[in-house]
C-alpha cells in the first residue's frame, strides 16, 4: 500500500511539474503566443473545415483548406526559427496540429473508400503511440519529448502526398487517383518503421530515466 501511494504521489507531483511548465511558457513576455503558435493554432482550426469540405463534396475548398494547412505549417516552422521564437508550447502544438490534420484526413478519406484501412490503422497506430509516448516522457520523467527523426520527417511528407494526391484526382477530376498505390505502399511501409524506431528509442529513452 506504501508502495502505491508513493507512486500516486509522485505522478501527481510530475503532473503538476508539467502543468507549471506550460503555465510558465504561456506567461513568459507572451512569446508563448507569438505569432508561429499563432499560425500553428489557425492550422488546428482550419482542420474541421477540411472535414465538413470533405464530407459535403465541396472538392476545390477542401483541396485549397488542405493545401493552404501545409503552407502555414512550414510558415510557423520558418518564422519560429528566423525570429528565435521557439516555445515549449509550440514544440507541442506543431507536431500535434500535423497529427490532427493527417489522422483526421485519413479516416475520412478510409470511410468515403479512398484509402484502404490499413493503411488508416497503421497511421493513427503510430501518432498515438507518438502522443502517447511524449505525454508520458513529459508527465512521468519530467522530460521533453523525442525529437523528430528523419524517418519520421520523410514519413509525414509522403502521408501529406498520398492525401494531396487523393484529393487532387478524385475531388478535382472527379475520379480515383491514379497510380495510387506506389505512394499507399510508401506511406505504408515507411509509417510501420518509422513507428517501430519511435518505440524502440522510446523504450530506450525510459530506460535510461529509470
Amino acid at each position: 500500500m506504501a508502495n502505491l501511494e508513493d507512486l500516486n504521489a509522485r505522478s501527481a507531483t510530475r503532473g503538476e511539474a508539467f502543468v507549471r511548465r506550460i503555465d510558465e511558457a504561456t506567461a513568459a513576455g507572451g512569446i508563448a503566443w507569438s505569432v508561429p503558435n499563432q499560425i500553428t493554432v489557425l492550422r488546428i482550426l482550419l482542420t474541421p473545415l477540411f472535414i465538413a469540405f470533405l464530407v459535403y463534396g465541396m472538392r476545390v475548398p477542401a483541396l485549397i483548406i488542405f493545401c493552404l494547412s501545409g503552407v502555414t505549417d512550414a510558415l510557423d516552422g520558418m518564422i519560429a526559427r528566423r525570429y528565435h521564437q521557439e516555445t515549449t508550447l509550440g514544440s507541442i502544438l506543431d507536431p500535434l496540429a500535423d497529427k490532427i490534420l493527417l489522422v483526421a484526413s485519413f479516416w475520412v478519406l478510409t470511410t468515403m473508400g479512398l484509402i484502404p484501412t490499413w493503411v488508416t490503422i497503421l497511421v493513427v497506430s503510430r501518432d498515438a503511440l507518438i502522443v502517447g509516448g511524449a505525454l508520458y516522457l513529459r508527465v512521468f520523467q519530467e522530460e521533453s519529448a523525442m525529437p523528430p527523426s528523419v524517418m519520421g520527417k520523410i514519413t509525414t511528407c509522403v502521408q501529406l502526398a498520398t492525401v494531396f494526391w487523393v484529393l487532387l484526382f478524385y475531388f478535382i477530376y472527379g475520379r480515383e487517383a491514379l497510380s495510387l498505390d506506389p505512394f499507399l505502399m510508401a506511406a505504408g511501409i515507411l509509417t510501420f518503421m518509422s513507428g517501430f524506431q519511435y518505440l524502440f528509442g522510446f523504450m530506450r529513452r525510459v530506460r535510461e530515466s529509470s
